[in-house]
């Protein structure tokens, strides 16, 4: 099981989205990381510039508590 750190814990408050990959992956394999980054930057183009209501709904499905507001605020 990797490491998991909350970055608030550590002074980071922000809704930016952060990718974090380890050096040797890098070094190693950089076109995985670079299609996760193109990849990540697309879903979220097409979920912020796109129809994103399935996506939206699989997200109150999954956090039945969440409202419409609390979804386009984040």
């Amino acid at each position: 099981v990797p490491n998991q750190f909350l970055l608030a814990d550590y002074g980071w408050d922000t809704y930016a989205t952060t990718v974090e990959v380890m050096q040797d992956t890098i070094d190693k394999r950089p076109e995985v990381v670079q299609c996760f980054v193109d990849g990540s930057a697309k879903g979220w183009y097409n979920y912020l510039y796109g129809d994103n209501k399935a996506a939206n709904d699989m997200i109150k499905k999954d956090n039945p508590d969440m409202t419409d507001e609390q979804i386009a605020f984040s």
